[in-house]
């Protein structure tokens, strides 16, 4: 109904939908949420920014990337979120941010930025940020799932960071999908 604030659903992309065509992110993970809610008395508004150069940045410890850091659009999709969100048409308790790869470690980057910002977060395959960070982070709800043979973004640094997060108060499931590559 007009005037009724809706749920965001806001999909953050990976490295590999980078550019500049406004197209290339829209992938399955994005058209999924539209299909889910085709039929939805109040839909939500669904954003899958796309971003040309790297939202989030990897630390590497040895040859394992092992941490991540805001990448050179960070700061411009703040921006864009925040103009997002001050929306009269979003229902800002009821924010859920979706994202694989570079898109999940920007959205856990973006909860800590912005802590207030989401309701839930469900991440794909992805590298946390640096572990004494993980206390900061208080969204609603985390949900994490990462294949046993991701060799981009192994398994156990998720793990210590999800186990860092829990003892620290969070909120998080990690779902390990045995035999999952990079998806």
């Amino acid at each position: 109904a007009a005037g009724t604030p809706r749920p965001l659903v806001l999909v953050l992309h990976g490295k590999g939908e980078m550019g500049t065509d406004n197209r290339r992110q829209l992938t399955p993970l994005a058209a999924s949420w539209v299909r889910l809610h085709q039929y939805s008395d109040i839909a939500p508004i669904i954003v899958a920014p796309q971003v040309d150069v790297r939202s989030a940045d990897y630390d590497m410890c040895g040859a394992i990337r092992c941490a991540s850091r805001p990448g050179p659009s960070f700061d411009a999709l703040m921006e864009f979120v925040d103009d997002i969100v001050s929306s009269e048409a979003v229902d800002r308790g009821q924010i859920h941010v979706i994202g694989f790869s570079m898109g999940g470690a920007t959205a856990l980057l973006l909860a800590l930025a912005r802590p207030e910002l989401a309701a839930s977060l469900t991440i794909f395959g992805a590298v946390p940020p640096h572990k004494e960070r993980a206390a900061d982070l208080k969204a609603g709800s985390l949900l994490v799932v990462q294949g046993t043979r991701d060799w981009n973004h192994p398994l156990h640094v998720m793990q210590e960071w999800i186990e860092h997060l829990n003892e620290s108060g969070g909120n998080a499931v990690l779902e390990i999908r045995d035999g999952m590559k990079h998806m």
